[in-house]
């Protein structure tokens, strides 16, 4: 599980102006089956690269070199797997490893390279998080399936919010903490990878922008970070139609020339209801200014929909097809968990995604000047 996960993971490597004087791998393997060890370079974009291979000594141990004229991802393999044991990234002139390659889990050590250490960490804490994530999926679907009670339901999809909220914030911190241009890119994709594979919301394209301009400003040099930068473009919020409280059809066109915060959530949903009062003063400090919401609900049926409605004061244009996790707008956009939502400016374009509390007051003052 380990090495598929990973070979999932490596999405972004970068190279830098930064010019090395090369590196050397110090490594000491227990149970290695194999002969032989590879160093191998991940560019950006390409098939791995094996750059020096060595013979694994009786005691375990070996010598790898590479000139690493640039910053980069690296990944040390066995000559019996096609997948590395191990990932470097060489910030230091000397990096020294030890891995026991009879474990199925990430068990390796590092030094000499803080990069390195926190590409260790970084897999070590988020594979763990996942894992505890799909077994709260799991879970959450087994109920379901027995047509447990909505509380119930609510308790585990609560449990789950949590993790993935952890997961989410874990990685930003590391990004925003990183030393290295290539680790920023590497836990970015393999954040947005790792989300794709647990089916839930990974960053927007406006958080991706964000976190790419603060990197992209920390590293002014590096050139993935640019390209992947400039690269960046606001995106067309597809648009849909959906029956309002009285049945009457309602399309998120209609709200064209309006910032307009289109809110996915349901009254099953804990989270959803404990956000609701953020909701509920964003709306009446802005909705003079040209913004309004339009809630999406995920409820399967109308009376408990509607009673949220009332007791949450959740006074703007509300629309479902109360089909649960099928609704039309929620599978448009891909939505794997809630609350969720995403900010639409009067052009129809998405500027901001799954704001939450004083975040989301923060992005409206910024747009409704």
């Amino acid at each position: 599980m380990k090495n598929v996960l990973w070979m999932g993971l490596i999405v972004f490597a970068s190279c830098n102006n930064k010019t090395a004087e090369g590196f050397t791998v110090e490594g000491k393997l227990t149970n290695a089956k194999a002969k032989m060890v590879y160093l191998q370079e991940s560019p950006a974009n390409a098939a791995p690269v094996i750059v020096d291979s060595a013979t694994i000594n009786a005691d375990g141990s070996f010598t790898l070199k590479a000139p690493g004229t640039k910053e980069s991802l690296y990944g040390l393999r066995a000559a019996d797997s096609p997948y590395p044991f191990a990932l470097l990234i060489n910030d230091a002139k000397k990096i020294s490893v030890s891995s026991n390659l009879a474990s199925n889990n990430i068990d390796y050590t590092v030094s000499g390279s803080a990069a390195s250490d926190a590409v260790r960490n970084f897999d070590k804490t988020t594979m763990e998080l996942a894992q505890k994530i799909y077994d709260k999926s799991r879970e959450a679907d087994s109920l379901m399936k027995a047509k447990a009670g909505d509380s119930i339901v609510g308790t585990i999809v609560a449990q789950y919010e949590v993790l993935t909220a952890q997961l989410k914030t874990f990685t930003t911190e590391a990004i925003e903490k990183s030393t290295s241009p290539v680790f920023s890119l590497y836990a970015l994709g393999g954040y947005q990878r790792l989300s794709q594979q647990l089916g839930v919301n990974g960053f927007s394209t406006t958080e991706v922008s964000e976190l790419l301009n603060k990197s992209a400003a920390k590293f002014p040099n590096d050139e993935a970070l640019a390209t992947l930068k400039n690269s960046q473009r606001s995106a067309q919020a597809p648009d849909f139609s959906l029956p309002d409280t009285l049945g009457t059809a309602v399309s998120l066109s209609s709200f064209k020339g309006k910032y307009v915060l289109v809110d996915f959530w349901a009254s099953w949903c804990g989270p959803c209801r404990q956000e609701n009062p953020s909701i509920v003063k964003a709306f009446n400090q802005f909705k003079d200014k040209n913004f309004t919401i339009l809630g999406v609900s995920l409820d399967r049926a109308k009376a408990p929909w509607l009673k949220a409605i009332k007791d949450d004061g959740l006074a703007w244009t509300h629309v479902s097809d109360l089909q649960y996790w099928n609704n039309a707008a929620a599978k448009l956009y891909n939505v794997q968990s809630i609350p969720f939502n995403i900010l639409v400016d009067p052009q129809g374009n998405i500027v901001g995604e799954n704001l939450r509390g004083r975040e989301l007051e923060e992005k409206l003052r910024e747009v409704l000047k």
